[in-house]
């Protein structure tokens, strides 16, 4: 029940009066042809408000109820239900104009979704909170993988990006040939074999295995170079080129390594003088293994200098005498496994020590 302090006229000070809520049009009337004081009743009305819109149709029903011309004046004074809701979207929009927290005004516009200041509040979300990143030119979502049906490995999407390539900031290992450090972008992305080749793999495409160590899950190796580029045409592929291959390596970090060496990589410290089956270490970022360690992977690229500047998807020198490996391998000792690390070898060269890994198109 609504809660009202009417007073006498003759009471020489008013109280303020106590509301539950406003006065409706029909409590007015009544109160009107009751005994109580037009001075009373205009207070209430002033503290409490009024339950409608006092438009020219409500004013003309009070007059023609007898209400006096000034307690007319107060009811057209007073606050109605819209006034009320505008105060308060206006409260509310003074609240949080100056905010930073997206949440509030996002609740703004499920309470006011009309409101006048919409607009403003969409301008403030779109400053506070970061557009979505653009979907893959490709459609194909990061860390995305397949299997090729031709080799039955597993194949890993490796996104388009920049980073620095050569000596890692911090690393006081590199030798001269991982410098000058510089920025390379890889522009389109590409499939790169999850692991390196195993002896399963290559066995089923080319019917043969020349491995050293034999073993299903083992890596290839006792492969040269035209023989590893051969393995991948005809899976649909090719080697990678050494930007690729760094950058799929890295990962996203910076460092020498993407994580602890005993834990990612087979090396002369852990691998008892031998190659290890594929993905009993740690993957990087990406999802790839034995990116360190295990043994030596084939690039695309001859062997040569760096030459310093910002490129985009650099293939190496022309010619030359050496091809590029890359990652180390089971014989070698740490200061090899890292991923700015650039090994070399003849093309014709065959070694327990050497694989590959194919970029699958």
């Amino acid at each position: 029940m609504m809660m009202l302090l009417l007073l006498p006229a003759s009471t020489e000070a008013q109280p303020a009066a106590r509301c539950s809520r406003p006065l409706s049009e029909a409590q007015l009337t009544e109160l009107q042809k009751g005994s109580v004081p037009a001075p009373v009743i205009e207070q209430n009305v002033a503290q409490c408000g009024i339950a409608f819109e006092p438009t020219g149709e409500a004013i003309g029903r009070l007059r023609s109820a007898g209400m006096p011309q000034t307690l007319l004046d107060a009811v057209r004074a007073a606050i109605g239900p819209a006034e009320r809701a505008r105060r308060a979207e206006q409260a509310s929009w003074q609240s949080i104009k100056d905010s930073r927290d997206p949440a509030l005004f996002e609740q703004f516009l499920k309470e006011y979704p009309a409101s006048q200041y919409a607009g403003a509040v969409r301008e403030k979300l779109a400053a506070l909170k970061p557009a979505a990143p653009p979907p893959p030119p490709s459609g194909i979502a990061p860390g995305a993988n397949k299997v090729n049906p031709k080799d039955g490995l597993t194949y890993v999407w490796i996104p388009p990006g920049t980073f620095r390539m050569g000596c890692s900031p911090g690393d006081n290992e590199c030798f001269d040939n991982e410098r000058p450090a510089h920025q390379v972008t890889i522009t389109k992305g590409f499939w790169l074999g999850q692991t390196p080749v195993t002896q399963q793999a290559w066995q089923r495409v080319t019917g043969q295995n020349p491995s050293h160590f034999n073993g299903a899950s083992l890596p290839i190796e006792t492969v040269n170079w035209d023989e590893a580029k051969a393995y991948c045409v005809a899976i649909g592929g090719r080697l990678p080129t050494e930007a690729e291959w760094e950058y799929a390596a890295r990962a996203g970090s910076t460092g020498a390594r993407y994580g602890n060496l005993d834990e990612i990589a087979w090396y002369s410290g852990n691998s008892g003088s031998q190659s290890h089956e594929v993905r009993r270490k740690s993957p990087n970022a990406f999802g790839l293994f034995d990116m360190l360690g295990n043994v030596w992977q084939w690039t695309a690229d001859w062997y040569g200098d760096y030459q310093p500047g910002a490129h985009s998807d650099p293939s190496g020198d022309a010619s030359g005498q050496y091809r590029a490996l890359r990652g180390g391998s089971w014989y070698n000792d740490p200061r090899l496994a890292r991923v700015s690390y650039r090994g070399r070898y003849a093309p014709g060269d065959r070694l327990n020590v050497i694989g590959l890994r194919c970029v699958g198109e």
